[in-house]
């Protein structure tokens, strides 16, 4: 794959050493134990996220067609650069 096209992600071998690991049939979870953690939270009365969402939304579709915008820039020869 040419250099900046696409999603590049390593091997798992050279992202990470292998490891042994000990397996038990025990569990690891323990009832109750996070309960105390959900007590203390307090939910409010009204959310609306919805123009949160929206203005990210409107960037995300900005930022995605201006890379656009670049690449038939750089195919159709009005950038310095080289084509790709």
């Amino acid at each position: 794959m040419p250099a900046g096209k696409g999603i590049f992600s390593s091997e798992l071998s050279a992202a990470w050493e292998n490891h042994e690991h000990a397996f038990t049939d025990e569990d690891w979870y323990q009832p109750g134990d996070a309960l105390p953690y959900f007590e203390e939270v307090t939910l409010p009365e009204k959310l609306d996220i919805t123009r949160q969402y929206a203005s990210t939304l409107a960037i995300v579709r900005a930022g995605a067609g201006l890379l656009s915008l670049k690449d038939k820039l750089i195919k159709a020869g009005h950038t310095n650069r080289e084509k790709e």
